[in-house]
């Protein structure tokens, strides 16, 4: 027989921290973010939760661990284990960052701030490769 092999369309989950703006204003994480955000978070609570911030001079996003008693966190929601995302809507409103159409951004970890922060600079449009309700 001549078989033909199908070319996988879709992509692998990836091992780094990424972060991806929904269209619909949600923050997606990817199971790295979470892994990396829970191994630094301050308490052992089984939810994971983010103080979201970012750098207007750098253009920057940047996600803190969180208590779970932070007045300002917010709760890492999980969909499946390769679905979770932030809310992040009024967020990204108050700071005037488009999310119009999905992107996906890289995440480095920085030690010395004790958080992941994402560069807007550097993100990757993924309005066709991906749906609004995928990280």
């Amino acid at each position: 027989m001549s078989w033909e092999v199908y070319q996988r369309r879709g992509r692998r989950p990836s091992a780094d921290p990424k972060l991806t703006i929904r269209r619909n204003g949600a923050l997606g994480v990817n199971a790295a973010t979470v892994a990396t955000l829970r191994r630094h978070a301050p308490d052992s609570s089984e939810r994971v939760f983010v103080v979201l911030c970012f750098d207007p001079e750098s253009q920057c996003i940047y996600l803190k661990p969180a208590g779970i008693d932070d007045e300002n966190a917010y709760p890492v929601h999980a969909v499946s284990l390769t679905n979770m995302y932030v809310t992040g809507v009024n967020f990204l409103r108050f700071f005037k960052i488009d999310h119009e159409r999905a992107r996906r951004l890289d995440g480095e970890w920085h030690a010395d701030e004790g958080g992941l922060s994402f560069d807007l600079a550097t993100s990757e449009d993924v309005s066709r490769t991906v749906g609004a309700n995928h990280a």
